[in-house]
């Protein structure tokens, strides 16, 4: 059996590890009873083969029939998985699941072969005659009080009881959350016909407020088919308010592996092979948002979901709450009628710190957009494709600050842990130059005092006195957290980018140099010449993979298996 699964008291009774999210109490006719602990930090095995932590010798069983894990959310509940390896599946609750059960919602094909347990859940495999019965620990449930910040529209239940439901036809809403956010809360869900379990996100839709933007995030999702991309079964809207706020239900494919960034803190870094199997299919996924006019502004491994939890995994992008589009772009763009130049709205100032790439800190220190153009000689479709255009390069940006983390285990921007001599965070910014609106050399730094820099509107070249700097707006602007927090970000950037070494051997010696080129590629200072999603899918790292990543593509796209277990 795993390791650390429990510890023993002074009084000598056995207490359970605080990495174990539940127990199966498993009781088979002649035999002792067993209780199996699922943990965070161990795999639990059952099947025929003797190497399994539970062997039951039956011809219907496979060697490696199941394995039980947990997984954290971003509530205070963890969940038990079990997960299917098996040709004739498993029943709970005496419904079968597993490879033959495979229903099918709005042409997506939804495997049952992974499956949250829940407390009082009844396990059984074919022709044993084991019962195993889920027990959740308690430490590991959601407490109630952790809903108590979301809206009340959003609050479908008043305790933690997780035989609760919440019906909306044709489906339904389990005291189960799988996760919490500023705009909506998700549960595990199902449908009445029982089409195994799904994810149902709540978010709550106000008349006036943010109406429009919710409304928006399910189009764009409604809009995407792809298997690198968390898309939307279905949607219940239902109405509130008598204003015409309503609440909304997404149904979303249920992923039981969390989420990439949980994965890289288990694993710290991972093989070349598999960041290119990762980078892949983030690639195929942002190409076709991008295709579809839709930039996702938002990419990092917390919104890279695993399908399950196992090595080489199946990766979809999510969350789009963030996203904007080619269309939304150009209808945008004000009158044009008279004017010379157009400056882009203000949405600029997207995303999460570390993955902005340095030309969104540059407009936002500068408070101007590169998004300034003549509009002698262009219409408003190429000023919005132009705009779209510097969104989807904050995607290749934000995927090469991902990549690079799976690979070294840290974030590109915050030093070197490996190096003798940890990288210096450079705390005097006096120094760093901003650009204008007419751009100039990011590896160029001047004296901010010597050189005029335009941070607020006709502030022209007037010199102001200590006396005069409780009043002068640029002085005021500067000792602004943001502003800081900006000037500090790009000056981290500017020093990655100035050192000769990006990537030092004590990390990197077993990668190829296509590997660490495309990185490179990604990582561009400038999103003109930055690589493209559509130029990424033909990159040398790729074409020199063709064969292992075609037969993985197989193996785990195609045919929903796995390549190695964890």
């Amino acid at each position: 059996m795993p390791k650390a699964l429990s510890t023993t008291n002074r009084k000598g009774k056995k207490e359970v590890s605080e990495q174990t999210v539940g127990m199966l109490h498993m009781v088979e006719k002649g035999k002792k009873k067993r209780r199996i602990p699922i943990t965070l930090d161990t795999v639990c095995w059952i099947g025929r083969h003797r190497k399994c932590d539970v062997v039951i010798n039956h011809p219907e069983i496979s060697s490696y029939h199941l394995r039980l894990f947990a997984v954290k959310t971003s509530t205070n509940q963890s969940l038990a998985v079990i997960h299917d390896l098996s040709s004739n599946g498993y029943r709970i609750n005496n419904e079968l699941f597993g490879e033959k059960k495979k229903p099918h919602v709005r042409g997506i094909t939804i495997s049952t072969k992974s499956m949250v347990l829940k407390d009082g859940d009844v396990l059984t495999l074919p022709g044993s005659g084991a019962v195993f019965t889920y027990h959740h620990e308690d430490r590991h449930r959601y407490q109630i009080e952790e809903m108590q910040y979301l809206l009340p529209q959003l609050q479908l239940f008043r305790n933690n009881n997780p035989q609760a439901t919440y019906s909306i036809f044709p489906w339904i809403v389990e005291n189960y959350p799988l996760g919490t956010g500023a705009n909506g809360v998700v549960h595990l869900g199902r449908n009445v016909r029982g089409h195994g379990q799904m994810a149902i996100k709540t978010t709550y839709a106000q008349k006036g407020f943010n109406e429009d933007a919710v409304r928006r995030e399910v189009q764009l999702m409604s809009r995407v088919v792809h298997p690198n991309v968390a898309g939307l079964l279905d949607m219940v809207r239902e109405e509130k308010e008598a204003d015409g706020s309503c609440v909304y239900h997404l149904v979303m494919e249920c992923l039981t592996g969390g989420d990439l960034f949980s994965y890289l803190a288990k694993h710290t870094r991972l093989e070349e092979k598999e960041v290119r199997w990762i980078a892949w299919q983030c690639v195929n996924g942002l190409r076709c948002l991008h295709d579809q006019g839709i930039a996702h502004r938002d990419i990092k491994p917390e919104n890279i979901m695993l399908h399950t939890l196992a090595a080489y995994p199946r990766i979809l992008i999510s969350d789009i709450g963030l996203a904007t589009t080619l269309t939304d772009h150009i209808q945008s763009v004000p009158d044009v009628a008279g004017k010379q130049t157009v400056s882009r709205p203000n949405d600029r100032f997207a995303g999460t710190e570390r993955y902005i790439p340095p030309e969104i800190y540059e407009e936002k220190i500068a408070f101007m957009s590169k998004g300034k153009v003549n509009l002698a000689f262009e219409t408003r479709e190429e000023i919005g494709t132009q705009w779209f255009e510097e969104d989807t390069a904050m995607d290749a940006w934000a995927l090469g600050v991902t990549v690079y983390h799976c690979a070294s285990g840290y974030y590109p921007f915050d030093g070197n842990p490996y190096a003798h001599a940890p990288s210096s965070i450079i705390s005097d910014l006096s120094d760093l130059s901003i650009e204008n609106d007419e751009g100039g050399d990011p590896d160029q730094s001047t004296n901010s005092d010597s050189q005029n820099t335009s941070l607020t509107p006709n502030s022209g070249n007037r010199t102001e006195s200590a006396s005069d700097e409780s009043e002068n707006p640029t002085m005021v602007i500067k000792q602004n957290p943001r502003y800081q927090g900006c000037l500090r970000m790009l000056k981290k950037i500017r020093q990655f980018k100035a050192e000769s070494e990006w990537f030092p051997k004590a990390v990197w010696a077993d990668w190829t140099p296509a590997g660490k080129e495309f990185i490179e590629s990604l990582l561009e200072y400038n999103p003109e010449t930055r690589l493209d999603m559509t130029t990424a899918a033909k990159d040398k790292w790729f074409t020199d993979g063709k064969k292992h990543l075609e037969k993985l593509n197989e193996a785990v796209l195609v045919k929903g298996g796995f390549i190695r277990w964890l």
